[in-house]
């Protein structure tokens, strides 16, 4: 039940093609009937074909839809996320660049504790302070998974580090006026490169790899080894990107590794190009704010990059045509007003440190169950805990938990919420079979619709 567009991307001959396509509208089924379409009309073999995407759960979807599509017998379909191909070729290609292919992927958390147990052979004196030494631990594992995305290696950074005097005038026009300050920046970064040096040394000794590490050494493999990187050409004759504009710097390195523009490959890659803003939207330069509509090239600009850090980026091109979006607005306590597309998730700040001052109402929801209302004191925590929710959604903040349990039981009995949490826990009065009945017998999405458009 292909439309005339989507029939089209399936069947297309003749080098690289994008597809631009919204939420909803088919995108995955599309990868899916290319993919069929190589195997029983084009007569690709299986494994010449790459399908990539960004979650687990995607190409899980993915490679269901593509089994189910296909008739029994068709296997070896390389449909993986990104992290899990490079896993598979570091697997079979690690001694080609001098490392362990038994090599341990270490979780995030498996990541911290090596930095913890190394705490006193890394060269660190301004991220370990003597209060605290292990207060920047989760900061720099950050900056470093940063660094990976961005494709610079230890090599580079230490290299950009050292020569940081050279754009001194930059640092001073930022707000760095004293000699002192430059100094402390400088040798500020020189720790950082030498930390990132020295732990990715301890990783290798180690037989560790984090997932970041996957990428970057694929790509290092690639470079230092052609004929390596050759076999992996000639094997993928076929390769299909999902969700595209997702891609980091590392990502897409890898990419054009693969399907170089000059050979004219036939590349698939499908993305959402809905990523607008409002012509009001004031957008931050270097020197102040300036509205998008009025942003030229060459400006440069703070830009998010994902993982909650920013950056600053030149402006290459510029792209303006309307969209026929629905807008949202949100207005702030300090009567500031933003305003997105309903398809955007937004930055926002939670504290990391529990506030005493500080207690919330919010409203979860469970596929199984519905809706309810609670009470926290610690947002991220709640949210972080209750990984069998679907959505959490905060609607209050108070300053005492008088105030807070007020509105609680305000919105409970007002709205007829429940507030039994969904995860029976010990000694919880209504559990089980009781806990089916009670919200069986309540239309909790009604009711939590209503309270959100009274609470606007």
């Amino acid at each position: 039940m292909l439309n005339s567009e989507q029939k089209a991307a399936v069947t297309y001959k003749g080098g690289p093609l994008l597809i631009i396509a919204g939420a909803g509208t088919g995108k995955t089924t599309v990868i899916t009937e290319r993919i069929k379409h190589l195997i029983l009309k084009e007569k690709a073999a299986t494994d010449q074909i790459l399908a990539l995407t960004f979650t687990q759960k995607a190409a899980g979807e993915m490679e269901e839809r593509v089994d189910i599509a296909l008739p029994y017998g068709y296997t070896d379909l390389w449909v993986m996320t990104f992290h899990a191909f490079c896993d598979r070729v570091l697997r079979d290609e690690a001694a080609q660049i001098g490392l362990n292919p038994d090599y341990r992927l270490a979780s995030e958390a498996e990541s911290l504790k090596l930095l913890q147990d190394n705490l006193f052979s890394l060269p660190l004196n301004y991220f370990r302070p003597l209060g605290n030494p292990t207060r920047f631990l989760d900061g720099l594992f950050r900056h470093f998974s940063r660094l990976k995305d961005e494709d610079i290696s230890p090599k580079q950074y230490l290299g950009w580090a050292e020569k940081l005097e050279t754009i001194s005038p930059r640092l001073t026009r930022l707000g760095r006026e004293s000699l002192k300050a430059e100094r402390e920046e400088k040798e500020k970064y020189l720790e950082l490169a030498k930390v990132y040096q020295k732990y990715e040394e301890i990783k290798i000794k180690e037989g560790l790899m984090d997932f970041g590490d996957l990428i970057t050494q694929v790509l290092t493999l690639f470079r230092k080894r052609p004929n390596v990187l050759r076999q992996y050409r000639q094997k993928f004759a076929h390769i299909l990107i999902d969700e595209f504009q997702d891609t980091n710097i590392a990502q897409y390195q890898l990419l054009k590794l693969l399907a170089p523009p000059k050979t004219n490959p036939d590349l698939t890659i499908v993305a959402d190009d809905s990523q607008c803003l409002p012509k009001e939207t004031k957008i931050a330069l270097l020197k102040g704010e300036k509205r998008i509509d009025q942003i030229k090239p060459g400006e440069k600009i703070l830009t998010a990059v994902g993982k909650g850090y920013t950056s600053i980026s030149k402006v290459r091109r510029v792209f303006k045509r309307k969209a026929r979006v629905r807008l949202l607005t949100f207005e702030l306590e300090s009567g500031q007003k933003i305003t997105v597309t309903d398809n955007h998730k937004m930055f926002c700040y939670l504290p990391s440190v529990v506030k005493d001052d500080r207690y919330y109402v919010y409203l979860m929801a469970q596929k199984k169950y519905g809706w309810r209302l609670g009470m926290t004191r610690d947002l991220p925590t709640r949210l972080r805990i209750e990984h069998h929710a679907d959505k959490i959604i905060g609607i209050g903040s108070y300053a005492s938990e008088e105030e807070a349990r007020y509105y609680e039981a305000l919105y409970a009995a007002k709205y007829g919420l429940p507030t039994v949490p969904f995860n029976s826990r010990p000694n919880q009065a209504i559990s089980g079979v009781w806990l089916d009945k009670l919200f069986s017998a309540i239309n909790t999405g009604e009711k939590a619709q209503k309270l959100a458009d009274d609470l606007r």
